[in-house]
């Protein structure tokens, strides 16, 4: 099996959506829409645990922007986001 099709299915359990066959998005889900992606090398790893290092036991957020262009986005390791994502759920957010 392909590994981005195992990347696919592992973010699809880990997130508590569907893998979505055949539609725009990679993973179904009630709130979230997602993507998954597999490359060879991103530089935004290079980034992230540069700023993982730095971070001394606080979460790690990579905002990045393209010149140019309207808005930014942020990483986050995906455990985190899901404890973010669980913590709301908890306090009804």
């Amino acid at each position: 099996m392909p590994v981005w099709k195992n990347l696919e299915r592992k973010t699809a359990k880990l997130t508590g959506g569907e893998r979505a066959h055949f539609q725009p998005l990679d993973v179904e889900h009630e709130h979230l829409a997602i993507e998954c992606k597999h490359r060879e090398k991103l530089a935004v790893w290079t980034w992230f645990k540069k700023l993982e290092k730095k971070a001394k036991g606080k979460m790690p957020v990579l905002v990045l922007k393209e010149k140019g262009k309207h808005g930014e986005l942020a990483v986050v390791r995906l455990e985190n986001l899901l404890s973010l994502l669980k913590a709301g759920d908890e306090h009804g957010i």
